[in-house]
């Protein structure tokens, strides 16, 4: 191999993908081959060294109120993952790098870019790792690699199911018709019909939204109740990257009590007061560990609506005399 031309070309690939122009990845990868270059390595390269930046402040504050927006530099990032696409053999290399980077993005409240990076991954990357394997068992790191990238679906969709949640509870809610005094019997009769209206809209709305919280409650616990070893944890133990559990032990504590939280809004919102003081449990199970990731302004925090939760249940069921 030409050592020289493998380090012109990854410099020559750095730049292309630093530059704001969004150029054609196959016609450079074809390139490569023309010249008879190790492709695996130099994309390899090229997408290390320019997501490389992050590994350092990683470790930095995570906790951030509102979704950032995504920078030229995240897209420069995002882009530099599909240069592992192309090239069937490569897969656990996307896989490896696209979890480097939506760990990255998910640290700094960045959903929309995690996602971004994780619809860039195919669906059957999963499939071709282990067909890759020629039926042999996967080597713990594949494993946990292939674990983490769950774990990051499980989030996305429970981020996802949140939100379509949320505008279905605050927004889509149909809007009564307004109340007038003295009406004439014309405006009665239309008065009456808009009650029909409003009557079959909200009845649709509330099967809408019972769907819709199922789907929400499901996938949230799917997050905190994550596999038999937890969300972000590790099947194996290995001489792995120890920035890299750093990093899944940093989105633990971020994720897992904010997952939480929102599931006892919805749950609250909808009514099932009951439920809601389960959430207590679940943390509190010696299984999962949810306990250990939390601050105590949170679980503080955390018991106080799981308090009001219960006062509910006291004040719509009340005991009888």
């Amino acid at each position: 191999m030409d050592v020289c031309k493998l380090c012109m070309f990854s410099t020559y690939l750095l730049r292309q993908s630093m530059s704001t122009a969004v150029g054609d990845n196959s016609v450079q990868i074809s390139l490569s081959l023309t010249e008879g270059l190790d492709t695996a390595c130099i994309t390899r390269n090229v997408v290390q060294n320019i997501c490389s930046r992050w590994e350092e402040d990683i470790t930095q504050d995570i906790t951030i109120a509102s979704e950032p927006e995504i920078t030229s530099d995240d897209l420069r990032k995002i882009r530099s993952i599909e240069w592992l696409v192309f090239d069937i053999t490569q897969r656990l290399d996307l896989l490896v790098e696209g979890n480097t980077l939506i760990r990255a993005f998910l640290a700094r409240g960045k959903h929309h870019a995690a996602v971004e990076v994780f619809d860039i991954i195919p669906f059957d990357t999963r499939e071709v790792i282990v067909a890759q394997s020629q039926d042999q068992e996967l080597t713990h790191e594949v494993s946990n690699v292939v674990q983490e990238h769950l774990c990051i679906k499980a989030y996305l969709d429970a981020v996802e199911s949140f939100n379509t949640w949320f505008k279905d509870f605050h927004e889509s809610k149909p809007a009564a018709p307004k109340e007038l005094d003295n009406l004439s019997s014309v405006d009665e009769l239309r008065y009456t019909e808009k009650q029909k209206i409003y009557q079959r809209e909200i009845g649709q709305w509330k099967v809408h939204l019972t769907h819709s919280t199922q789907d929400a409650m499901k996938k949230i616990k799917n997050v905190l109740l994550f596999g038999p070893d937890g969300w972000m944890v590790d099947s194996y133990e290995t001489d792995g990257d120890d920035m890299r559990l750093h990093q899944m032990k940093l989105l633990r504590q971020l994720c897992l009590p904010k997952m939480c939280f929102v599931l006892h809004t919805v749950l609250h919102s909808t009514g099932q007061y009951k439920d809601c003081t389960a959430i207590a449990d679940m943390v509190a199970s010696s299984r999962y560990k949810l306990y250990e990731v939390f601050h105590q302004s949170e679980l503080e925090k955390l018991l106080s609506l799981i308090r009001e939760s219960s006062l509910e249940i006291i004040t719509s069921e009340p005991l009888n005399a």
